[in-house]
């Protein structure tokens, strides 16, 4: 089971068709009390990130991961869906990504 090397191509070139034109860039975090929200009101614990140490960068390569969605969150607060187009943030059960600030 491995990459299938044409059909990244395509994704990729795709990708890079549709991310055309101004490259607008927002950033946006969850702020303290959407966090409380999280861990108080819905008793999410932290996500799980130990995956991120599996990861060979050498290799670039590392073990699949299967997350479950929790929340989606907006700068309006938590919605359950988004479109394309919406600034979001997705909370993960677990991710194999480092935290960003």
């Amino acid at each position: 089971e491995g990459i299938d090397e044409e059909e990244f191509r395509k994704a990729k070139a795709d990708h890079e068709r549709r991310s055309e034109g101004p490259k607008k860039r927002t950033k946006w975090v969850l702020s303290a009390d959407q966090i409380s929200f999280l861990s108080d009101n819905l008793k999410f614990p932290p996500t799980d990130d130990s995956f991120k140490f599996e990861w060979n960068s050498l290799a670039g390569s590392g073990p699949s991961l299967k997350a479950e969605v929790l929340a989606i969150c907006s700068p309006g607060g938590f919605v359950e869906t988004a479109q394309p187009g919406d600034l979001v943030g997705v909370i993960f059960d677990k991710t194999n990504f480092y935290a960003e600030t």
